[in-house]
This record gives structure tokens, sequence and C-alpha cells, in this order.
């Protein structure tokens, strides 16, 4: 999609270039994934009923139905949530977009008026980026469309870049990518142009509900809940779940059951591991039967080869803090190739329910600050009692453990050209995220700047790169707000963690075990297995590089690379970006490198040491980056205290 100032050259659709237009100001070009009315008549761009507006919209407004109300006497010319949408618009404008529950990135283009407008969802499951070269406006659901027009050179962001290896920190959640130039629409937001003025404003915040105690908690999230799975199955694709055989999966699973039953078997997939991982499998097996799911098992593969990992890599176009949902990626390209359109998946279940560790730390200061003395000592005493010892090795641990957010990493900024001492209060996302004291300051930085917008990246890359739509009913606005909201005493009842979500499938579809299982299992890739593989592609890689030579030294590199010091997740961000730099738009990579590729040998998904390090020098430097982010700490909290 464009929208050129002054003048148009070319028409982009997706990344396919058509034929020039004798006259025309602006453009939007669209690739559909069909999913609702998948007739011609849901054919985009689309037009309103009058002719003022034309849409190209990416997503699923799941209450459509109800929203045709809006317009009763209307003749609709298709069964689509975007001319239902597009309809709200060209009545009530930006005031429809608090009635819409879904997910969303949309461009509305009205010729008369000559404005545009660009919206993105309230927690940006969907992406929406966008870049200013010159007179042209150019916007896109992926970032290498961008670059497809022709008009964008690829360039490193290098502040992005030196703070990555410094901390690892994501782009997904602020306004800035890892390329110069190139932005996108921060969730929550609308960018409107007209009059030859680009502005932008936050249309939603968290809105504020209470509830009186757990049990009325549980109701009405139990409710909430409900309600937000019926409206993520309407589909006229082929559909399907993930079922991992933890809580929040097995919720999705239940109350998805629930609501087909006697009307259609629902498909849920999950992955078996063994013997590489441990895993969770019987209790999908068992979920599967309770609910009448058919169950499909996926065997992780033991090995990607070098050709499937940069294929990984250039689909998520942005560096990746670590290899983990390449496990998503493999999932999701068999559950494509059954011909499965719509998945739903528990995204957002950790960051709602309060189910990361480093989430405790802000309710215990909650506690200690109110002086509930009472409340809490029986509190700290359930969390032991069911086996979680995170609140008390918060206190052991330090502030690095109480935020995480702080880990720095010496041995990947002493590589940089312009070797210098990253400072957290010098980057705005570090900044919010690790002033963050409070529950709901701390929620907000999980679902806004770190945790979430990462996830929902991953989601979205590797179910877009098969044609797959990811709908997460965890994030319904609604069931957030309630959450948000409520104490974090509630959140924690008797010390359980999510202790909510434990409770709103509370029949047999949900085996006790699961329900009230102290520690899942799960498994993640971990970049140890990828070492070795990763010490022979880096040198290779760095004969193809473009740009990072004059972001990292090169010979220090090489230096470290031969003494075989860097710690295996040290040596994925540098293979991250050395794929991403090889690529100059971020479709592939040059035929050369693709032949030296079979020289290299596989990626092992197997649990593996770590290379070139022992037990003990990796303790020692463990313990040094402890300290660093002890040093850290008290200069970032000096810095806001002055």
């Amino acid at each position: 999609m464009l929208f050129p100032f002054s003048g148009i050259p070319e028409l982009v659709c997706s990344n396919e270039v058509h034929g020039r237009p004798d006259s025309c100001w602006a453009a939007l070009g669209h690739r559909r994934l069909s999913i609702l009315d998948r007739s011609l008549a849901g054919q985009q761009p689309m037009r309103s009923h009058s002719g003022q507006w034309w849409i190209s919209f990416n997503g699923e407004i799941y209450n459509f139905i109800e929203l045709k109300q809006v317009a009763p006497g209307l003749a609709w010319k298709s069964d689509t949530d975007t001319e239902v949408l597009l309809e709200l618009w060209e009545r009530e404008e930006e005031k429809c977009l608090a009635s819409l529950i879904g997910m969303w990135a949309f461009a509305l283009l009205s010729p008369q008026r000559r404005e545009l407008v660009l919206c993105r969802d309230r927690f940006g499951i969907k992406p929406l980026y966008y870049t200013i070269v010159g007179d042209w406006l150019l916007f896109a659901s992926e970032i290498k469309a961008l670059f497809a027009s022709g008009l964008v050179r690829k360039a490193w962001s290098r502040e992005i870049v030196e703070y990555y290896l410094a901390y690892g920190i994501p782009t997904a959640g602020g306004k800035l990518t890892f390329y110069n130039g190139i932005f996108q629409v921060p969730p929550a937001t609308m960018l409107r142009y007209r009059q030859g003025a680009l502005t932008d404003k936050s249309y939603y915040c968290i809105q504020d509900s209470s509830t009186a105690s757990p049990e009325e908690l549980v109701e009405a999230t139990r409710e909430t809940f409900m309600d937000a799975v019926r409206l993520v199955l309407r589909s006229d694709a082929p559909l399907a779940l993930t079922l991992s055989g933890g809580i929040d999966s097995t919720n999705i699973a239940a109350a998805s059951a629930r609501w087909l039953a006697g009307k259609q078997q629902l498909t849920a997939y999950t992955l078996d591991p063994s013997p590489l991982y441990e895993n969770e499998l019987e209790f999908a097996q068992d979920v599967a039967i309770r609910n009448n799911l058919r169950l499909k098992v996926v065997s992780l593969p033991t090995e990607l080869t070098p050709q499937d990992m940069v294929a990984f890599v250039l689909t998520n176009e942005e560096p990746l803090v670590s290899p983990g949902s390449v496990v998503q990626y493999i999932l999701y390209r068999q559950i494509a190739q059954d011909g499965i359109r719509v998945v739903l998946d528990g995204q957002g279940g950790d960051e709602v329910f309060l189910g990361y560790p480093w989430l405790y730390y802000p309710v215990l200061c909650q506690f200690v600050q109110q002086r509930r003395y009472r409340e809490l000592l029986p509190w700290l005493t359930g969390t032991l009692q069911n086996g979680n010892t995170t609140p008390i090795r918060m206190w052991l641990l330090g502030r690095q453990f109480r935020n995480p957010y702080l880990r720095y990493d010496r041995d990947l900024v002493a590589l940089l050209r312009h070797n210098r001492l990253l400072l957290p209060h010098r980057n705005d996302v570090l900044l919010a995220a690790s002033s963050a004291c409070t529950w709901r300051d701390r929620q907000q930085v999980a679902l806004y700047l770190w945790e979430l917008p990462s996830l929902l990246r991953d989601a979205d890359r590797n179910g877009m790169r098969w044609s797959l739509e990811i709908r997460p009913p965890f994030l319904d606005h609604r069931l957030v707000e309630l959450t948000h909201n409520a104490d974090p005493l509630l959140l924690t009842h008797e010390g359980w963690s999510k202790y909510v979500s434990r409770k709103i499938i509370d029949d047999n579809r949900v085996p006790s075990y699961i329900q009230w299982f102290q520690r899942k299992r799960g498994f993640y890739i971990q970049p140890n297995a990828f070492a070795v593989t990763m010490e022979v592609l880096i040198p290779l890689l760095l004969r193809y590089t473009r740009e990072l030579p004059e972001l990292i030294d090169v010979s220090r590199l090489q230096a470290t690379l031969s003494q075989r010091v860097l710690l295996p997740h040290q040596l994925w961000k540098i293979f991250a970006l050395m794929v991403l730099d090889v690529s100059s738009d971020l479709n592939g990579v040059p035929l050369e490198l693709v032949e030296d590729l079979h020289e290299v040998p596989n990626f092992a998904l197997g649990r593996s040491g770590k290379s070139g390090l022992n037990a003990f020098n990796g303790a020692l430097r463990q313990a040094t980056r402890w300290f660093q982010g002890e040093v850290l700490w008290l200069l970032h909290k000096g810095r806001n205290d002055g």
C-alpha cells in the first residue's frame, strides 16, 4: 500500500508491481487472505456505499454481526467485517473504534477529502509500518513491502542496533524499527493525513473497572472470556487451535468445544518434542479426549537446515532476542499444509493473568507500601506451599531479577566501533520498562513495550508466512480491563500464579491436574543447541555483510570467535543481525551465499552444552553480568532521583 503526497510512479500491491496509472495521486493495494465471505464480494480495496471512502483492511472485527445494527436498512453487498467497518467509519469516523472487538490494521482513503487514515488495534496484534520519502508516504503490513517499492533504501538504525546488542531490546512495542526512517504505527494509535499535515492520536487507554472479591472477579472473567471465544470462532475458512497442555491453551480448547458442541469437531495441534525435550503431550491428549477434539501431533524435527534458519530470520524482518519461536514457525507450517487458515492461540495469557515471575515484585511492593502485612504473610505462605519460590528469589537475587530489562551485555558492546556505556535512561523503551514499579505499570510494560509485542510479532510473521491468521482470545480488551484494574492479591489468590485463569473453566473439561499444576513443563528452543552451527555460519556471513562492518569491529569479532568465548545467546544476536544485513530487501540472500549454505552443518534442536565454555567460565561470566546489572541500576536510579 502506498500514499504519495504528489505523483505516483507505480502501484505496489504487497511485493507485486503493476502498471503505471495515467493520473493518480494516491493508491491502495491489497493481497487478501480470505476468511469471512470468501467470494469476490469481499475483495479489497473496498469502496463504501456512498463512494466517499476506500479501505484496505488487515485483521478481523469479531463482533461485526452485532455492529450491523448501526445501519439496519442498508443493503449489504457482502458478509464481511470489512464492509461493516467501512460503513461504521463513514457514519461515526473515529468514534466507531470504541465499539470494535477484534484486531486490525487498516488504511482509509477519501479521494474527495484528500484524506488518509492509518489505524492499528488496541494491543498491536496486527502490524502496520510506514515511511516518508520526500513527498511520499508509503505504508504496508510488512517492512519488506516498503523496500519492494524501490523508493526506500535498507539502512540500519545505529542506536537501535547498539541497544539490541547491549540489552536485547525488541522494537516491536515502540514506534521505531531497526531500519532508519521506517516506523510502525503504535498500538491504539491513529495517523491522519489531511490538508498537508500528518498527525497521530491515541484513541484508547485501558478503562477502569472493579471487582469486590475473588469470586466476582472469576465470574466476570469467565463470562467475558467465554464471549471472547464465541466471537473468535467466527470464520468461513477452516479453523483450528493450538494445544500445549498448559492452562491457557486448555481454557481456549474447552471454551471452543463448549460453543461448538454438537455442531463441529475442532482440530487441535500440539507438538511432540520427545525425545529432545520434556513435554506435556499426555496433558494435551487428555484435554482432546475430554473435549471431543481431533488431536493432531506434529513431531519436532531433530535438525533444521541453515536454509530453514535463514528463511525464519528473514520472515521476522527484525532481529529476534532468541530463536525460541522457530518452534512456532515449524508448527504453523504444518497447520497450513493441512489447509487450515485460522488458528486460535494463547498469546497474552501471561500478561493478562500475571503469569511472569518478575510481575510478582510489584505485587510485593504494593503489599508493603500499603502495609497489608496481615494479607502478605498468608499470601507468601500460600506461594511456598504451591511450590512457587519466586517471591523469595526476588528478594535474594537482587534488582536484576526484579528488573530483567537491565541485563547489560558487556561482551557484545565491546564489539561496537563506537564503544560507550549505553545507560538505561538514555533509551525510552528501557527507561519505561525498568522504571515500572506497580502492578499496573508493569503490566503496561508487558502489554505494550516488551513481552507481548515481541510474541505478537512472532505469531503474526510466522503465521502470515504460511497464510495463517492467528487469533488470540485473551487479548479481548474487555478481558484485559478486568485484570488490569483488579487487586493483584485477587489475581494471585492464595499464592497461586494465574489464579483467575485457573478458575475460568471450572469443570470436567479441564483436568484438575492441569488446572492446579504448579510448574509448566513446556519446552523452549534455546540458542545453546545452535552454537556449533552459528560458529561456522557467522564467519561465512561476514563475507557478505553490507552495513554491519560500519557498526561492529569485524577484526575484533573474528578474534572473539576464534577464542570461542561468546555465549550461545550472544552468537544468536550476531547471527540474526548478519542474516538480515546480507539481504538487500528481506526477501532472500545472494545466490553465492545460498550455495555456500550447503556446506554448513544443520542446526540441532536438541539440548547441548555451551560451545567452547566450561561450566566454571559460564558461571563466572553470569556473575559478572549480575554485578554490572547492579551498577547500571544504581546509575539509572541516580539519574531518575536527580
